[in-house]
């Protein structure tokens, strides 16, 4: 069913003139690299992050067209914003971003390989389902610790510090839960104007996106309760079971709807 909504877009694409390819390489190019430039200089990446997700910025719209670089640039401000926000405070909790909140290489294949993984295989629903996953995570960590009252841990179901691995509050949940639902709002609008890759059923789209962010919050919320800093599991191992479920989640919902 997916290959049929998406047939005339993969059509249109190997149409493409050689100049036009020439052209569209050039546009990705300076797209990435200018991207990745503004971010390391806003101190939103460091030289490594910077790096990675501009290699994430070429290939991913290669194969998805502009509506990913969009839906890609979208996560990377919103995630600076939230963790910019009462940054002093948090730091003074104990709660903030290592390194001032500038996010290096594993932060991007934590929350960029799924996404880029999904692009490579043609795979638009599971990309933006990753992408809200990585946003929903993003926003809830971020925002989360700065409830008023303290959590409550996912699996021994009592207060807890904020900043605790597997911490829950309704703020930080709520957070999450709007970041998804922006990430499928822009999703579905830019891909209604977009010819590439044009994906029908937008109701479908909005729910499973959003289904997918909420859920893979939900699951790496989990994961930190459970076996983050067991093992070889780190924060990056745990970013990717959030992305890969909600890329999963998104992916068949749409499929069911």
């Amino acid at each position: 069913m997916f290959a049929c909504k998406t047939a005339n877009a993969k059509s249109a694409k190997v149409k493409l003139s050689a100049a036009k390819v020439k052209q569209l390489i050039l546009e990705l190019i300076g797209a990435a690299i200018t991207t990745s430039v503004i971010a390391y200089k806003k101190k939103i990446l460091d030289s490594t992050g910077a790096i990675g997700s501009g290699v994430l910025a070429l290939i991913i719209p290669w194969f998805l067209g502009w509506v990913s670089f969009a839906t890609i640039a979208f996560f990377v401000l919103v995630s600076y914003a939230a963790t910019k926000y009462k940054y002093k405070q948090k730091e003074e909790m104990k709660t903030s971003q290592e390194n001032k909140g500038i996010r290096g290489i594993s932060n991007v294949v934590g929350n960029g390989i799924i996404a880029l993984t999904a692009a490579i295989y043609f795979l638009p629903v599971a990309f933006a389902g990753a992408i809200a996953a990585a946003t929903a995570d993003t926003l809830s960590s971020e925002l989360g610790v700065l409830s008023k009252g303290k959590p409550i841990h996912a699996t021994r179901l009592k207060r807890v510090e904020p900043g605790t691995n597997g911490a829950v509050s309704l703020l930080g949940m709520g957070a999450g839960l709007v970041g998804a639902l922006a990430v499928a709002a822009i999703f579905v609008g830019l891909n209604s104007i977009s010819p590439f890759p044009k994906i029908e059923s937008n109701a479908a789209l909005f729910i499973a996106i959003t289904a997918g962010g909420f859920t893979g919050n939900l699951i790496d919320t989990i994961a930190g309760a459970t076996i983050e800093k067991r093992w070889f599991i780190d924060n990056t191992i745990v970013n990717l079971l959030c992305t890969l479920t909600g890329a999963l989640v998104a992916q068949y919902l749409f499929l069911v709807l």
